[in-house]
């Protein structure tokens, strides 16, 4: 129950709060903390559009000069606290806004790109490549990223953090587009897509799209991975293609399976029942 509260508190919650619940007044108040051991506690809450820093100190009824109160602060069993709302609206928008501009990294790469382009007709390659490059500076421009192509098969762009969660929310709806490309292309264009969300600098940033590129091609293309520190996600792989055992391809597996050993705890490695040769000796090469 509120004993009492000053203008600066009445402003913010309303006129009236003494004798009232502090619930009714402020929905959000950790209320069953106060019931405990009563320690003192600091905790953070969203009212209405307001972010609020709120601290709450024990204090002894004893020392409490509020006799005039209508509580007896001296009977058994009466705790009384000081409760300090402090208004951090302003710097929680502004911390919001710095993390939301900014930028990811990310890598699109045209995992099969030579095979989908001798399976069309020689007439038709550049219009097949002209429509992934669409396709693909379309799907970004919408995110306001800044994109450029490296190669014929590889594009790098950069997007503000805040159109990260717009970008998951379509599941990279991209790999869907460009693998329903068909102009008579025998192979359907698949991509792979790596990001480095949430890094510390830029050079980080881009350090984790080559990871999760990596692992994207590690399990075998057509699919999108986002890397923020330790955290995967993995996007796509409707469909996987036919993979190419060469050299490069058995470095980029063993990456990216060294990455997703690094980011766990534990790791146990185990043949099948009945194990043979075959089982015990890929176990020890891993």
């Amino acid at each position: 129950r509120i004993l009492w509260s000053n203008n600066s508190m009445q402003l913010h919650l309303g006129d009236g709060m003494e004798s009232r619940d502090i619930t009714v007044a402020l929905p959000e108040f950790p209320a069953n903390r106060l019931s405990g051991a009563g320690e003192d506690f600091e905790v953070r809450i969203r009212h209405s559009d307001k972010y609020y820093n709120v601290k709450v100190k024990r204090i002894d009824p004893e020392q409490a000069s509020l006799s005039n109160y209508v509580i007896d602060l001296r009977q058994s069993g009466v705790r009384l606290f000081a409760v300090y709302i402090f208004d951090e609206t302003e710097e929680v928008r502004t911390r919001n806004e710095i993390q939301n501009q900014k930028l990811a990294f990310g890598i699109v790469l045209i995992d099969n790109f030579d095979e989908a382009m001798n399976s069309t007709e020689e007439v038709r390659r550049s219009l097949l490549s002209a429509l992934v490059e669409r396709k693909i500076t379309k799907y970004l421009q919408e995110y306001d990223a800044i994109i450029n192509k490296v190669e014929n098969d590889r594009y790098t762009f950069a997007v503000r953090q805040k159109y990260v969660p717009m970008i998951q929310g379509s599941k990279f709806s991209i790999l869907d587009e460009v693998r329903d490309i068909n102009i008579g292309n025998e192979l359907s264009v698949t991509l792979c897509i790596g990001m480095g969300v949430d890094a510390e600098n830029y050079a980080q940033a881009q350090e984790w799209a080559r990871h999760a590129l990596d692992l994207a091609l590690g399990r075998g293309g057509d699919q999108a991975v986002i890397k923020q520190g330790q955290d995967i996600a993995y996007y796509g792989a409707a469909g996987r293609q036919v993979e190419k055992n060469t050299r490069v391809k058995a470095r980029v597996k063993a990456q990216a399976l060294k990455e997703i050993i690094r980011a766990r705890d534990a790791v146990f490695i185990m043949g099948h029942k009945m194990g043979d040769p075959d089982s015990f000796g890929a176990a020890v090469g891993i």
